[in-house]
């Protein structure tokens, strides 16, 4: 302690003494000022990072301290330019090797297409003229093309350019058909009818009567020389949708230089003679061209003993694009009115290796109809049609519909064929979804089923107008909320239970270019339900084992509640559909006095409509499953979560399986 503290304690004390108070000891506050003072005035040094840090202009070492200061502080002392793998030129600085670009290159941008002279291809560049890339001779390969003018010609494989081609030297064959003009895969009759307009409201004596096979197509003679050696020689043609040749089916003729082509594909074919030697040694023609009126469906002959088979593939989507070609076939069933014989050898060449049936898909109720080929996928998707139990051949067969949508999405079953007895109401349903879903107009929906009528099928469908299916299923998918009829069926096969994702892949299946847009408009479903005092269904297996009902099932009786919730987008009114069975057809039990409907604690005005008006009935021992719309009037719901609790009142109960709700 120094000397001024010591006397400050002494006069302390002094003062203290006498006094009755405790004493008292005064800090010393100018002293401990006083050495603050002295810590200030020690010089604070600042730490520094060893990394330089720099902007484009200068660079510097950053404090480690905490203090906003930098040290080193200096403009970049930059080398001499350098130029980069891209050409960009550059310069860096010698201290912190900070890099700056003083110059980018240009970069040229080139067209996707190409373009061609006599002997080079090229893409030019999009932002200078004089550029190109890609700057190669033309690749043409050794074949030798025939167009449907009868011109030689070499393809390039890059740029599609085409080059005129000698054919005199070493050619063996000379088509000597005409085929300038379109070739016609249909007949005279089949074209008047295709030609016609308003289906709808034709009369009965405008199609055949269904009474004999007159569904087969246009057969095409095709005649040739051939000036290689004849000995024992036979021939064949290869038939192909693609200039390549791939996917080509063989038609087998003799030893005559001509041969009847059928099965073409509508639009352009590609075909090539072939001369079969007795040593195995082939004689392959030149790739010719012709091009097929687009008109209809393209008609199949599969045998004598086989009707009404089609391909439902080649019908004009937009003005460009088209269903594709070969993918799947509506055909007859095995061994039915065509005498009651089956399917001969030459149709199951046929089926194995013109149309190349991978996949067999029976729609009927039973499998005696089945061709089981050797190879083939057999699925039996059972479905039954119009009779007095049932209201129309889509509400009946929901779950059958479903399962064969499951087959179509599945790009590794095609090309796949379809069939029942005839194919002439449940393959054809199957196929007018379909169409409905690739967006086929309805004027061709209804042409597609009144050629039916073409094939021998012991009797007239569609009899005057086409009441057979408008007041049936085509009137049930109009009725589903929709700006098209594609939307509509695309809202009644989610409405069943088809997801999204099936629907999707069928699409990219069947289209290559622009495919329709659907607005996804269900808002709740099958599998959201919460199911509560319910009670299982016991499910007959016993004739059908692929088909049968839905897994998540509820009974609706007295003592039954389902809630199901669902969350909406938009304001709107809305159709409450529910996925109902029962055995029973009444014509006196009604939908209001079997349910009750609430949603958000607010009663729903249920439909009146009878079970039979309903569509409720049994195919044998089966229950069948049908979509009922169950509100009499619209409900109107805002955005936002709503609740719909489904109440069971009666004792003879419904059997449910799902609900949805869509916007109208």
């Amino acid at each position: 302690m120094n000397k001024k503290i010591l006397s400050l304690v002494a006069l302390a004390a002094l003062l203290g003494t006498g006094c009755d108070k405790e004493t008292t000891y005064i800090t010393p506050i100018e002293d401990n000022i006083e050495e603050e003072k002295d810590n200030e005035e020690k010089e604070h040094i600042h730490t520094y990072k060893k990394e330089w840090a720099n902007d484009e202009n200068n660079h510097w070492h950053d404090s480690t301290c905490g203090h906003d200061v930098k040290n080193d502080f200096q403009g970049h002392v930059f080398g001499d330019t350098q130029i980069a793998d891209d050409g960009s030129k550059f310069v860096v600085c010698s201290i912190c090797s900070y890099m700056k670009i003083t110059e980018v290159p240009h970069k040229h941008t080139y067209s996707d297409t190409f373009k061609y002279d006599d002997e080079y291809h090229w893409q030019q560049a999009t932002c200078h003229p004089d550029e190109k890339r890609n700057y190669t001779k033309h690749n043409f390969g050794n074949e030798i093309r025939i167009d449907k003018n009868g011109n030689a010609f070499q393809l390039c494989s890059v740029c599609n350019y085409k080059k005129a081609a000698d054919t005199d030297n070493d050619n063996l064959f000379k088509v000597t058909t005409d085929f300038y003009g379109n070739v016609l895969s249909h007949t005279d009759d089949q074209m008047r009818f295709i030609q016609s307009m308003y289906f709808q409201f034709m009369s009965s004596d405008e199609y055949p009567d269904g009474q004999e096979n007159l569904s087969s197509p246009n057969f095409t003679k095709l005649d040739w020389n051939y000036t290689g050696n004849n000995d024992g020689v036979t021939f064949s043609v290869s038939i192909s949708q693609y200039p390549d040749m791939k996917d080509s089916f063989d038609i087998i003729g003799d030893s005559k230089k001509t041969i009847d082509l059928y099965n073409l594909y509508l639009g352009y074919n590609y075909f090539r003679i072939n001369a079969i030697h007795p040593n195995g040694k082939i004689d392959k023609s030149n790739i010719h061209e012709m091009y097929v009126q687009r008109e209809g469906t393209r008609n199949l002959y599969v045998g004598a003993r086989m009707t009404n088979c089609r391909d439902i593939g080649g019908r004009e989507i937009t003005y460009d694009d088209h269903i594709k070609q070969g993918l799947l076939y509506k055909i007859c069933g095995n061994g039915y009115f065509m005498d009651n014989k089956k399917i001969d050898d030459e149709g199951k060449n046929i089926l194995r290796n013109h149309l190349k049936i991978k996949t067999e898909i029976n729609v009927h109720s039973d499998d005696s109809f089945n061709f089981n080929l050797e190879n083939t996928k057999v699925f039996n998707t059972y479905m039954d049609c119009e009779n007095k139990t049932s209201k129309n051949d889509f509400s009946r067969n929901t779950e059958s519909i479903k399962n064969v949508f499951e087959i179509l999405a599945d790009k590794n079953n095609y090309p796949i064929c379809i069939h029942d007895r005839v194919s002439h109401d449940r393959a054809q349903l199957v196929v007018n979804l379909l169409y409905g879903l690739l967006g086929i107009e309805e004027d061709r929906i209804y042409e597609d089923y009144l050629f039916n009528n073409f094939g021998k099928l012991g009797f007239k469908c569609g009899p005057g107008t086409l009441s057979n299916i408008t007041n049936g299923y085509m009137n049930e998918l109009s009725l589903f909320p929709g700006c098209s009829f594609g939307q509509s069926v695309y809202n009644a096969l989610r409405s069943i239970g088809v997801p999204k994702a099936t629907i999707d892949k069928i699409l990219d299946i069947y289209i290559d270019g622009e495919k329709p847009i659907y607005e996804e408009e269900i808002y709740a479903g099958i599998k959201d339900m919460e199911l509560k005092n319910t009670q299982s269904i016991e499910r007959d297996k016993s004739s059908l084992t692929d088909i049968l009902a839905p897994e998540n099932t509820a009974t609706l009786n007295s003592t039954t509640t389902v809630k199901i919730s669902f969350n909406l987008t938009k304001r709107s009114e809305y159709i409450i559909y529910l996925y109902l069975g029962s055995k029973d057809y009444s014509d006196s039990k009604t939908m209001n006095s079997s349910l009750s409907l609430i949603i958000d604690n607010q009663p729903v005005a249920v439909s009146r409509s009878s079970y039979k008006e309903a569509g409720m009935g049994y195919c044998g021992t089966r229950t069948n499953f049908y979509l009922v719309k169950i509100n009499e009037d619209f409900v109107f719901l805002d955005p936002g979560q709503h609740t719909l609790t489904i109440k069971g009142t009666a004792n003879d109960s419904l059997i449910l399986s799902g609900v949805s709700v869509l916007a109208w």
